[in-house]
C-alpha cells in the first residue's frame, strides 16, 4: 500500500515535476491527522483530489491499511507520529 502512495508524493517527485504537478510530502504527517484525511476521501467527504486518485486508493483500502500507512509517513519524515 505505500508503494501506491509513494511515487506521487514525495521529494524525488516534486524536484522533476512541473510546477502544477506538485503533490503534498506525506512523509512527516501527523499520524491522526494522516489517518483522518485517509477516512475523508474514502468517505467522499474529502473531494479536492481533482484526479480522484486518493478518493480511489482510500476506497479500495481497509481501515487496517488506513492505520498502518498513519503509522509509517510520520516516522518518514520525522513528524510527530501521535
Amino acid at each position: 500500500m505505500a508503494a501506491r502512495l509513494e511515487l506521487p508524493h514525495g521529494r524525488f517527485h516534486n524536484e522533476f515535476a512541473a510546477p502544477f504537478c506538485l503533490n503534498p510530502d506525506l512523509r512527516g504527517q501527523q499520524r491522526a491527522y494522516f489517518e483522518e484525511q485517509l477516512m475523508a476521501f474514502a468517505s467522499g467527504s474529502r473531494r479536492n483530489d481533482i484526479s480522484k486518485q486518493m478518493r480511489s486508493v482510500a476506497r479500495r483500502s481497509t481501515a487496517q491499511e488506513m492505520a498502518a500507512l498513519a503509522a509509517y509517513y510520520p516516522g518518514a519524515g520525522g513528524g510527530d507520529a501521535r
